[in-house]
């Protein structure tokens, strides 16, 4: 049982609760008295102190090391680490470093701009290369494609499908240098053609591009301390394909499976066991396997030849081409493991564990009771062999040996070349990955005289010589016994045919429900694919699942994203996709649902092209699998287009056949259930039920201790996500069924959850008789994820002070054990709908001003095709201004078309001065024609009007706008609820105003007249008319600018609301003159449409001015 629990418990369960370390920082004593005083030890006293450092600085501990430190943990420790390092100390021999050999070797190396080692190319002879090739008939004799598995396979018969498209691929050169000494060139073709490294093609077959077609290069590396005959050195071959890497995609193969150097940090002896190690290499390991014939023209050199010269036709052109695994390819390290591994594979490995980076190492590796006798492992890196064996010292070893001659044979069944002077059989000291192993020792690591030569020329040589050490720097951490995470490509490996082969892409992935069901079904799938937009629920996940391909949107993966995952993980022969999209306008609780044309929902679709692609993708080399979930409670036309278009009818599930809470779900599954123990299946119509019997669970598995289920006979509801709102949402699920009390509760926890989770049956009661529902930890424990399994939605310093929101944050993503509704993770239901059918970019503006800028750039469009930069639309809109100046164009037409430009296109502010410059001068010559300000003698002449229709409210919205110099249409707007008045004052609330829409607020303005009453609609001229008379009678701008809501009094005159003519007040009735007191024959003419709807009616008023002379006192 303790096993099982070990292998379903995941990381956050573990982590919980945090750990702090009492262990570090262990003491570190540097001062002189230590290293070279009386009490010094020898150098092991310097090793000790060294190896502390560095263990203190791999912990991540902060605290400043003490010199000395008590406690048992702590000198226990330090004796084990002292006596290994004494272990370590006894392997050095003596060892005589020639500085000037040292410094040297360092200037010799070169360092790219990516940090990285590299060497200078030395032009290629015949004979300097003769060594390094495979002999007569071995090159390219073993065939790849069989080699492989998987997607790899798949691809490397059909090299047309790795090519990308051109926006993906870096720029360069379509060809690189071929470096051959001078008059050796057709030497070193014909030989690499004789040992089957190359073939020559026709140069028009080359693949190629807009940029030429891709010709590789090629140069040779010296061997270290090898020379031919003539004393130059021997070189090894090597294929420069930057050009081509550029147009194709790397076909990964099993570059995730490379062993790493730090899994032997985990290996753990019993000081009576030993470590036996064999190895093998293979000879001229990349030549020996054949690509397929597709690959040639993508792999020819840039050594274009006559056919004469070739004895072939003697019109054409011919390039020689790689017909062998290259080594500068991009996928050629992926691929080679992968035929290396399978090569390995076919040989008898008597149950022995492969070391790989993608796996675990296992139990017995660090647990020497698990052990329990001798045990066998081997690993493969690339053209590299090796087994192992750990046992009992003084017995000898044969399972290693065994293991080492059984793949040699495998590699010589399938022609493979072995370097035989490479072979090691059950040796307890070797090195494998640069890695020293000292079975005798029980030693892993750095050898001593590496690290003594690295640490004398360090000294000797300055800084500078630790640029040699580049590839020596995994191996330090073993020097201080560091253990680094296992696994770096992010996918689980377990045994068995199927899962170590299963690809699980989880959509809509919420806290990883489904991840959750592979654990408990002990199930490790080899890749974990995690679709989901929460950043908490990313937290979640990536803490109990660390290898996890994190995607944050599923509308931003496409079918090159699938291609990746393809060729990340070349091997999975099953892929399922499990998503529940979100119900957001699927779930009964949703008033007004759209189902799948809603937002949220209509991520169906999305869901269901991710389906499509990965059949296209991995179909071919694997079988993908859905299982696809929502609510039960959807339209039954919703649920019959889902199953249209997945081809499959649901399964209806509800965990309350087996646990205390409810969730009626529907899951479409792409394989048919059949009935068993504990599964009964009832057809209905459009869905089957599946009933569950079983053992079910006790509430004191999952309830807090001290509480108790209200209704302990009950089933909970459906768990919801907590929404703390202001105000409740509009029709909320149940509120009918609830009592008093319940909409109390429902009030008090401000409206977090619909109002029928509050009833009684569906809380918890305390011993004391307190209420609450569910918390997040209990949830998590109903749904199967663990104990703490959220507790990481927020880090630490964001959660410290928070708990309150870290709470909700946990209820926010815990209804669901299959994913969260992504959409509703935030209160966005009622900004969404706010939202709707709002355009930000419109905003800014009404609908008739957005009109008049279409039709007026309309006009301007044709003369601003002919601009070429944003520099030549200045002197095209001025050409423009001025031929509609001659043509007698009206000014607004001119405004509108310069606004509009810089709504449409913003970018061209600033570009259209001397087009401004223009409008401006034609105002100066053509001032606008603006409506007069009403004068107040008008103003009580309409007045008299509306009272003698008896239509007091519109006298009053008629004096409200003088009174309070409204806008035509802010009048128009008005409601009585925006009105509120007393005898002595009031204020009028103006929603709506062109400055309240520019600020996204209310304005409101005071009433000091005790005459107004109430609020209708109006006419035009009051604003401009009051503001005129109040700086008429006041002589107070700053009050008018106040009152009038104007930013500027420049606005004001523009719009002529404070206009002072000396005598009297001009304004015109009709076109004729008149002035207060004056009685003049004009005609006033009046239309006014009162009231609406069906009692809507419009009257038309024809009279003389002279009738209402009484109002004009």
């Amino acid at each position: 049982m303790d096993r099982l629990f070990q292998e379903v418990k995941h990381t956050a369960s573990q982590d919980a609760f945090g750990r702090s370390s009492l262990l570090f920082p262990l003491p570190v004593d540097c001062s002189r008295e230590a290293l070279t005083g009386e009490a010094c030890g020898g150098p092991e006293c310097a090793w000790l102190a060294l190896v502390c450092h560095g263990l203190n600085v791999l912990s991540g501990c902060k605290k400043s090391a003490p010199r000395k430190r008590l406690g048992r943990q702590v000198l226990e420790l330090l004796r084990v680490l002292d006596a290994r390092i004494g272990r370590f100390l006894s392997l050095f021999s003596p060892l005589k470093v020639d500085p000037h050999e040292v410094w040297q070797d360092v200037l010799s190396k070169r360092i790219s701009y990516d940090g990285e080692e590299f060497v200078e190319p030395v032009a290629l002879t015949r004979e300097q290369i003769t060594a390094s090739l495979p002999p007569l008939g071995h090159g390219g004799s073993v065939e790849l494609t069989p080699l492989l598995v998987g997607r790899a396979e798949y691809l490397i018969q059909r090299p047309e499908e790795l090519l990308l498209d051109k926006e993906l691929m870096e720029e360069g050169p379509n060809a690189a240098r071929v470096h051959i000494a001078l008059g050796e060139a057709m030497k070193v073709w014909e030989l690499l053609e004789e040992r089957g490294i190359v073939e020559w093609i026709d140069l028009q077959d080359v693949y190629s591009d807009d940029g030429g077609p891709y010709l590789a290069g090629m140069f040779g590396v010296p061997k270290a301390g090898k020379f031919s005959p003539a004393g130059d050195p021997l070189l090894r071959v090597i294929m420069n394909l930057k050009p081509i890497n550029r147009a194709l995609d790397i076909v990964r193969g099993d570059i995730g499976e490379l062993p790493m150097a730090t899994t032997w940090n985990q290996l753990m002896l019993d000081e009576s066991e030993t470590v036996h190690i064999s190895q093998a290499d293979m000879s001229s390991a990349f030549y020996l396997f054949s690509l397929p014939a597709p690959w040639r023209r993508f792999m020819a050199f840039n050594a274009p030849t006559r056919g004469s010269a070739l004895g072939r036709d003697a019109n054409k052109t011919y390039v020689p081409a790689c017909k062998v695994l290259p080594m500068g390819w991009n996928s050629s390290v992926g691929l080679m493991q992968m035929a290396s591994r399978q090569l390995v594979k076919r040989c008898q490995t008597w149950g022995a564990v492969e070391l790989k980076r993608q796996a675990l190492a296992p139990p017995w590796f660090v647990d020497t009771v698990a052990r329990a006798g001798p045990r066998l492992f081997w690993q493969v890196y690339l053209d590299n062999f090796m087994a192992g064996e750990v046992s009992l010292k003084g017995l000898p070893d044969s399972a290693s040996g065994d293991l080492h001659r059984e793949a040699v044979r495998a590699w010589t069944r399938e022609g493979v070349l072995c370097a035989e002077d490479k072979h090691v059989l059950s040796a307890q000291d070797a090195t494998e990955l640069g890695v020293h192993l000292n079975g005798e020792h029980g030693l892993v690591g750095a050898g001593p005289q590496r690290i003594h030569k690295l640490l004398v020329a360090t000294l000797m040589s300055r800084p500078q010589a630790l640029v040699a050490s580049g590839q020596a720097r995994a191996r330090a951490t073993s020097l201080f016994g560091a253990i680094t995470p296992n696994g770096l490509e992010g996918d689980f490996l377990a045994g068995g045919d199927l899962f170590g082969r299963l690809l699980v892409v989880s959509a809509f992935n919420g806290i990883g429900g489904a991840f959750r069901g592979y654990d408990l079904a002990g199930v490790k799938p080899r890749g974990l694919v995690a679709i989901e937009w929460s950043k908490a629920a990313q937290r979640v996940t990536r803490k109990a699942w660390p290898r996890v391909i994190e995607v944050g949107d599923i509308e931003t993966v496409t079918e090159s994203t699938v291609k990746e995952w393809s060729n990340r993980f070349p091997r999975v022969t099953h892929v399922h996709l499990v998503g529940g999209f979100p119900c957001v306008h699927l779930s009964a609780v949703r008033a007004g649902r759209l189902n799948l044309s809603g937002e949220g929902s209509k991520l169906f679709w999305n869901l269901v092209a991710l389906l499509q692609w990965l059949r296209t993708i991995f179909g071919p080399t694997a079988q993908v699998d859905f299982i696809i979930e929502n609510v039960l409670s959807m339209d039954t036309s919703a649920r019959r287009e889902i199953s249209q278009v997945l081809g499959v009818e649901p399964y209806a599930l509800c965990p309350s056949d087996l646990l205390p809470y409810n969730r009626p779900r529907l899951a479409w599954v792409s394989e048919r259930l059949e009935e068993g123990p504990g599964i009964r299946l009832e057809r209905l119509d459009g869905f089957t039920r599946v009933w569950m019997s079983g053992a079910g669970i006790t509430d004191e598995q999952w309830i807090t201790p001290g509480w108790k289920r209200y209704d302990g006979h009950g089933k909970l509801p459906t768990f919801m996500k907590a929404i703390a709102r202001l105000r409740p949402p509009d029709r909320p699920a149940g509120v009918a069924r609830c009592d008093e009390s319940a909409i109390a509760r429902w009030r008090s926890d401000s409206f977090r959850f619909p109002p029928y989770q509050y009833k009684l049956d569906n809380l918890l009661e305390s011993e004391d008789g307190d209420l609450r529902y569910c918390n997040a930890t209990e949830r998590c424990l109903l749904l199967g994820f663990g104990f703490g399994h959220t507790a990481f939605a927020m880090s630490a310093s964001q959660a410290k002070g928070h708990e309150q929101e870290l709470e909700d944050l946990q209820l926010l993503m815990s209804p669901r054990p299959c994913n969260a509704d992504f959409l509703m993770d935030l209160n966005l239901t009622e900004p969404r709908a706010a939202r709707r059918g709002v355009s930000l970019r419109a905003v800014g503006i009404s609908v008739k001003t957005e009109r008049r800028y279409t039709s007026a750039v309309a006009t301007l469009l044709p003369t601003l095709e002919a601009a070429e930069s944003l520099d030549e639309l200045d002197p095209l809109c001025e050409e423009w201004i001025e031929a509609q100046w001659i043509s007698g164009t009206p000014l607004g037409l001119i405004g509108d078309a310069l606004c509009g430009i810089h709504f449409f296109w913003p970018q061209v502010k600033g570009h259209l001065r001397g087009a401004w410059r223009l409008y401006k001068n034609w105002r100066k010559i053509e001032v606008p024609q603006r409506a007069p300000p009403l004068p107040r003698v008008v103003c009580r002449a309409l007045v008299g009007v509306f009272l003698e229709w008896e239509e007091p409210a519109l006298a009053f919205l008629v004096v409200l706008g003088f009174h309070t110099y409204l806008r035509t249409g802010e009048i128009l707007k008005l409601q009585v609820r925006d009105v509120m008045l007393t005898p002595e004052h009031g204020v009028v609330s103006i929603k709506g105003s062109k400055t309240g829409l520019r600020f996204n607020v209310d304005e409101a303005v005071a009433i000091n007249d005790k005459a107004l009453h109430q609020l209708w609609e109006l006419c035009h001229l009051e604003r401009r008319g009051g503001a005129t008379h109040s700086y008429q009678v006041q002589q107070s701008l700053e009050s008018i600018l106040l009152r009038g809501r104007w930013r500027a009094l420049s606005v004001a005159r523009m719009n002529g609301a404070v206009e002072w003519h000396k005598g009297y007040l001009a304004f015109s009735v009709q076109g004729m003159p008149c002035a207060p007191g004056q009685h003049v024959p004009c005609v006033f003419r009046l239309k006014m449409t009162i009231g609406s709807g069906k009692g809507q009616r419009t009257k038309y008023v024809q009279r003389d001015i002279f009738h209402f002379r009484c109002f004009l006192q």
